[in-house]
Protein backbone atom coordinates (compact mmCIF):
# COMPACT_ATOMS: atom_id res chain seq x y z
CA UNK A 1 0.00 0.00 0.00
CA UNK A 2 1.27 3.39 -0.63
CA UNK A 3 2.08 6.08 1.65
CA UNK A 4 0.02 9.33 1.55
CA UNK A 5 1.40 11.91 -1.22
CA UNK A 6 2.42 8.60 -3.29
CA UNK A 7 1.29 7.82 -6.23
CA UNK A 8 0.76 3.81 -6.51
CA UNK A 9 1.54 3.34 -10.46
CA UNK A 10 4.73 5.60 -10.84
CA UNK A 11 6.28 2.72 -12.74
CA UNK A 12 3.51 3.50 -15.44
CA UNK A 13 4.29 7.08 -16.09
CA UNK A 14 8.01 5.96 -17.37
CA UNK A 15 6.84 5.36 -20.86
CA UNK A 16 5.30 6.47 -23.22
CA UNK A 17 5.29 9.73 -22.77
CA UNK A 18 3.98 12.30 -25.61
CA UNK A 19 6.78 14.02 -27.67
CA UNK A 20 5.17 17.53 -27.66
CA UNK A 21 5.34 18.18 -23.55
CA UNK A 22 6.17 21.15 -22.78
CA UNK A 23 9.73 21.82 -21.64
CA UNK A 24 8.96 21.78 -17.96
CA UNK A 25 7.15 18.80 -18.23
CA UNK A 26 10.10 16.13 -17.37
CA UNK A 27 9.98 12.18 -15.97
CA UNK A 28 10.32 13.59 -12.48
CA UNK A 29 7.76 16.97 -12.93
CA UNK A 30 5.28 14.34 -13.95
CA UNK A 31 6.28 12.06 -10.60
CA UNK A 32 6.08 14.94 -8.13
CA UNK A 33 2.82 15.97 -9.77
CA UNK A 34 0.90 12.70 -10.01
CA UNK A 35 2.18 12.40 -6.19
CA UNK A 36 0.74 15.68 -5.02
CA UNK A 37 -2.44 15.26 -6.82
CA UNK A 38 -2.94 11.64 -5.43
CA UNK A 39 -1.93 13.20 -1.91
CA UNK A 40 -4.02 16.05 -2.07
CA UNK A 41 -7.24 13.86 -3.17
CA UNK A 42 -6.81 10.90 -0.69
CA UNK A 43 -6.47 13.96 2.15
CA UNK A 44 -8.90 16.33 1.07
CA UNK A 45 -11.35 14.64 -2.03
CA UNK A 46 -10.00 17.73 -4.69
CA UNK A 47 -6.83 18.76 -6.19
CA UNK A 48 -6.26 22.31 -7.45
CA UNK A 49 -4.10 22.67 -10.72
CA UNK A 50 -3.49 25.91 -11.52
CA UNK A 51 -3.92 26.72 -15.36
CA UNK A 52 -4.80 23.28 -16.23
CA UNK A 53 -6.84 23.64 -19.27
CA UNK A 54 -5.33 27.24 -20.36
CA UNK A 55 -6.92 30.50 -20.00
CA UNK A 56 -9.22 30.66 -22.59
CA UNK A 57 -11.07 27.13 -22.11
CA UNK A 58 -10.88 27.93 -18.52
CA UNK A 59 -12.46 31.41 -18.82
CA UNK A 60 -15.15 29.73 -21.24
CA UNK A 61 -16.23 26.98 -18.14
CA UNK A 62 -15.76 29.73 -15.34
CA UNK A 63 -18.43 32.20 -17.69
CA UNK A 64 -20.93 29.08 -18.27
CA UNK A 65 -21.05 27.59 -14.98
CA UNK A 66 -21.70 31.29 -13.58
CA UNK A 67 -24.78 31.15 -16.61
CA UNK A 68 -26.04 27.78 -15.04
CA UNK A 69 -25.18 29.14 -11.18
CA UNK A 70 -27.92 32.22 -12.38
CA UNK A 71 -30.55 29.72 -14.07
CA UNK A 72 -30.32 27.19 -11.38
CA UNK A 73 -31.44 30.69 -9.11
CA UNK A 74 -34.84 31.25 -11.00
CA UNK A 75 -35.62 27.58 -11.28
CA UNK A 76 -38.93 27.48 -8.65
CA UNK A 77 -39.12 23.63 -6.86
CA UNK A 78 -42.29 22.62 -7.84
CA UNK A 79 -44.07 21.12 -4.48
Amino acid sequence: MSQLGEFPFEDKLTTNLPANLPPHCSQSWLNKTSNDIAGCLKQYGIAVVNNFLGTALGDQIYTEVGVLTRCARNIQPHI
